[in-house]
């Protein structure tokens, strides 16, 4: 009788470990979440204040450089790096311009 209470109490003992790192865990992994959720609201902020950087760009520059309508949509003469074409390509697509061409300056 006292072997099988022994082994009871060391069966209890192990599932008391197991319960323990399970709630490790779990609390791990909500850290974790709302670190990934606070990262991911910080790069919202970040891309926002970003496209509304290039449209106060795209504002100046249609003053100083005059944007060009074409038969093949609205030629943008851009002064910026070529690799954030896709970017101003989206930006203008969500102001429902059909077409843009950009012409690095």
């Amino acid at each position: 009788m006292q072997a099988n209470d022994d082994h009871l109490i060391e069966f209890s003992e192990a599932l008391r470990t197991v319960a323990k790192a399970l709630r490790g865990s779990s609390e791990g992994k909500a850290l974790a979440q709302a670190e990934t959720a606070e990262w991911k609201r910080i790069y919202e902020l970040e891309r926002s204040k970003n496209l509304q950087l290039l449209h106060k760009a795209w504002e100046l520059q249609q003053e100083r450089y005059l944007s060009k309508p074409s038969d093949q949509g609205l030629r943008v003469y851009w002064p910026l790096d070529f690799t954030k074409r896709e970017e101003i390509k989206g930006f203008y697509k969500n102001l429902e311009i059909e077409s843009v061409i950009i012409t690095k300056i």
